[in-house]
């Protein structure tokens, strides 16, 4: 939360409520909260043609017009979880243009996001988290190579 709260100000990221997706974000969202006090708004899970997906958002007596919605989860792959929140908010009259997330698996999330108009900020991107592991001997070089190759065949056939 303390490095979120660093993020939002050091970007002038304008925030009237946060809003966690559901499940990992939701937490995040209220330890956000506990630094700043912005207004929670919370995001509903649930199943469509069988499968989980946001079906909408929980009314807080603040949610208004046009009130910017900063959204928060733990990692971002390819986005549509992620689309699926900005769609709910959006449609209940929330503006969202930004997203804070842990993790940026470099799996193509970031730009399919920005199509959208949210732009995503990350405390950290899977590479350099690999590079710190191969730095302290957690994995190899090899086992680095091997994820990023991974990543890779994931941006061109995802």
């Amino acid at each position: 939360a303390k490095c979120w709260k660093q993020i939002m100000w050091n970007n002038s990221l304008p925030a009237d409520l946060i809003a966690g997706i559901p499940n990992a974000g939701t937490p995040m969202a209220m330890a956000l909260w506990s630094q700043t006090s912005i207004e929670q708004v919370q995001l509903v899970k649930g199943y469509v043609s069988g499968q989980r997906r946001i079906t909408g958002v929980v009314h807080s007596s603040h949610t208004g017009s046009h009130e910017h919605t900063l959204l928060l989860d733990d990692v971002i792959t390819g986005a549509d979880t992620k689309l699926e929140a900005v769609a709910a908010l959006r449609t209940n009259g929330l503006t969202v243009r930004d997203l804070l997330v842990v993790v940026d698996r470099m799996h193509g999330g970031v730009k399919t996001l920005l199509r959208s108009n949210v732009i995503t900020y990350a405390i950290f991107q899977l590479d350099e988290l690999l590079d710190y592991y191969v730095s302290q001997g957690d994995i190899t070089m090899a086992q680095q190579d091997e994820v990023m190759a991974y990543v890779q065949a994931q941006r061109t056939t995802g």
